[in-house]
């Protein structure tokens, strides 16, 4: 009864879908401010990189639950016939359950934050019910997601019911709005494996979900969740008043605005193919042709549409938040388009703006070095970099340093060197890296964690010290440079400066779970096996889900002989991180302690499909077929490891024994 009258209650208050759509965007706001600053690696971002940072939390995560918000209005439309405003501003009111979720988190995890991701693909859904499995933790869903999602479907279930009297019905709408939950967390990565499903294996999800014609990841899922948005409105406008629809959707009075778009993109399409064909992979680059389309449609409508009606309101909205998705270029160009189109005579001069705007989808910050390529060496340069950055993310870095080193001898840029440096770092020329890095003046965040990793590997750890309190003095996020400062330490048994550093990341908020590991790795290395299980146990007390503790617990276990303990450890941490190919690399170790040596060649040979640029499982297949007496497959694997580290001793050990 309080909660109908409540309902009654926000029904009666005054209401624009501009203001609505501000108040659930502020609402999200404060959630994601409170998750990055416990989650991220900087106050008030998910990322160190800015443009990273800024995409996801004002851009990416903002559409993302306003997709939910628009599809939830839409599914209490259908079911109790309601008004879409009266249903409006109840959801706004509802909206503010999400800010629990990030304060639940915080204690929950003991401070340390949940590091969540969405979910792999559709092959998911047979496990959507363990959402429900209230004992256990789960990867895809923290603690305080599960409460802030229970009180949303219980919400669901009360307000349809209110709204009805009808149990069934009441019964039903938690069930679809829980499934629509589940297809926002699918639906990245759904879209990312088309073309692997379409039988295409050249390009993995990832370089397809982070590269493509926008370099940062948060673009491409928020061209996503603008469509998604964009569809529940459609759908919901056309319930309510089809007519409106109609009207919006008048391809004959839209149809220079489309033409002109699209022959923006098309003429980008032409320029940039020859040096970039993988543009045509990317089932996001057509949604986000699709996209771009619709906007030219609402850009037409919204200028014979008066201010103050909600639907200029909602194309509005709709133009902003979908604009931002492609970038500053494409969404100033398209108000500007708007205002030609609303107040300029003859207002056929809007196509300029709206076709350079279609132009700049595909060449973003370059568009007007390259609209008129008086030197084509622009348009090779912007291709290059797509080009080397998709293989990078692919893991072909030998292919991505071809079309960098490409792409500077066109025009020196620090991203590409910086990329150059990455290049080699990842292919194991750890000295080419260092040269390279060391050439840029002014180097990032990246280039100080990559230079300082170069060294690392090449056993410079003193020089890679000294990068990191660089960077500290640089001020890029101190916090975390203390923490590798520490790692390095551990790494080479060095206590005193360990200790220094782990006490001056605590005092800038380094999660415990994260030191105490360092410290237990520290003595895992000293080989005081006791005291490192100690502190492995007092990491995974602040934080089940740390795979480096569970790693270093399980070759805890393996040096105390102990090997079913130290499997069961392993295989937790790939729970978590079914990626990373060190963990294989430590389970292929395992196995061959175990004499089970088919479970292990199998086990490297999927460590180095992760990553094939790592000597130490080229090394322990060697061993494996010097075990199971295969000579000649032995020495390859040995010759393997010393081509991606020519000074990879043990190789050269086993080499010349073997050849003797």
């Amino acid at each position: 009864m309080i909660l109908k009258t409540a309902i009654q209650k926000i029904e009666k208050e005054k209401f624009s879908f501009l203001l609505g759509y501000l108040t659930v965007f502020s609402i999200i706001l404060i959630r994601n401010i409170l998750e990055s600053s416990f989650e991220g690696k900087q106050l008030l971002g998910f990322s160190v990189i800015p443009s990273h940072s800024f995409f996801m939390t004002f851009v990416h995560f903002p559409l993302f639950y306003i997709s939910l918000f628009t599809w939830i209005i839409l599914i209490f439309k259908l079911l109790t016939g309601e008004n879409t405003i009266k249903i409006a501003k109840t959801m706004t009111v509802g909206m503010t359950v999400i800010i629990i979720a990030p304060l639940i988190d915080i204690i929950a995890s003991k401070g340390s934050g949940y590091k969540l991701t969405y979910l792999t693909g559709p092959e998911t859904i047979t496990e959507i019910h363990k959402f429900f499995y209230f004992t256990k933790d789960l990867l895809q869903a923290s603690w305080g997601q599960r409460l802030e999602i229970s009180l949303v479907l219980i919400g669901s279930f009360y307000y349809v019911f209110i709204k009805t009297k009808k149990y069934f019905i009441s019964i039903i709408a938690p069930i679809i709005v829980y499934m629509i939950i589940f297809i926002h967390s699918v639906l990245p990565n759904t879209i990312a494996k088309i073309p692997l499903y379409l039988g295409f294996k050249n390009l993995t999800p990832k370089a397809i979900l982070t590269g493509g014609i926008f370099s940062i990841d948060s673009q491409n899922y928020s061209v996503i969740f603008s469509l998604f948005t964009i569809l529940a409105c459609v759908l919901t406008i056309s319930i309510e008043k089809k007519d409106e629809i109609k009207k919006v959707f008048n391809l004959k009075s839209s149809s220079i605005a489309v033409i002109s778009v699209s022959l923006g993109i098309i003429y980008g399409l032409f320029l940039i193919f020859r040096y970039y064909p993988f543009i045509l992979i990317s089932p996001i680059f057509y949604l986000s042709v699709f996209l771009s389309i619709i906007i030219a449609i609402f850009i037409n409508k919204i200028s014979q549409l008066e201010i103050n009606t909600m639907g200029f309101q909602l194309l509005a909205i709709a133009i902003i938040l979908s604009g931002f998705s492609f970038g500053y270029i494409f969404l100033t160009l398209i108000l500007i388009s708007y205002i030609v189109k609303r107040f300029l005579k003859p207002d056929w001069i809007f196509v300029f703006p709206i076709f350079i705007a279609g132009f700049s989808l595909i060449f973003q910050e370059t568009t007007f070095k390259t609209i008129i390529p008086l030197k084509n060496k622009n348009v090779e340069l912007k291709g290059k970099k797509l080009t080397g950055w998709t293989f990078f993310l692919n893991g072909d870095y030998n292919k991505a340093l071809l079309n960098y080193l490409k792409a500077n001898s066109i025009s020196y840029n620090i991203e590409t060197q910086k990329r150059i440096g990455q290049c080699y770092l990842n292919t194991g020329n750890l000295e080419k890296s260092a040269q390279e890095l060391q050439k840029i003046k002014n180097p990032d965040y990246e280039t100080f964690l990559s230079l300082g990793r170069a060294y690392e590997q090449n056993g410079k750890n003193e020089k890679a010290i000294n990068i990191y309190k660089k960077a500290i003095e640089e001020v890029f996020s101190p916090e975390e440079f203390y923490v590798k400062i520490a790692q390095v330490a551990s790494k080479n048994v060095m206590e005193s400066e360990m200790n220094e550093a782990i006490n001056k990341a605590f005092l800038l908020g380094t999660p415990k779970h994260k030191l105490y590991q360092i410290k237990a790795d520290f003595y895992f290395r000293k080989g005081n096996l006791e005291d490192a299980m100690s502190m492995y146990n007092n990491s995974l007390a602040y934080n089940p889900r740390s795979s480096a503790s569970l790693t270093g617990k399980g070759m805890t276990y393996y040096r105390q002989g102990k090997n079913v303990e130290a499997e069961e450890q392993l295989l937790k941490a790939l729970e978590i991180e079914p990626n990373n190919d060190a963990i294989y690399n430590n389970m292929g170790v395992i196995y061959i302690a175990k004499n089970e040596y088919e479970k292990a060649e199998k086990t490297f040979l999927k460590s180095l499909k992760i990553n094939p640029n790592q000597e130490e499982a080229y090394y322990n297949l060697g061993l494996i077929y010097e075990i199971t007496g295969d000579k000649p497959q032995a020495l390859k694997m040995y010759q393997k490891a010393l081509n991606v580290n020519p000074d990879y001793l043990p190789a050269k050990l086993k080499i010349k024994l073997l050849k003797k």
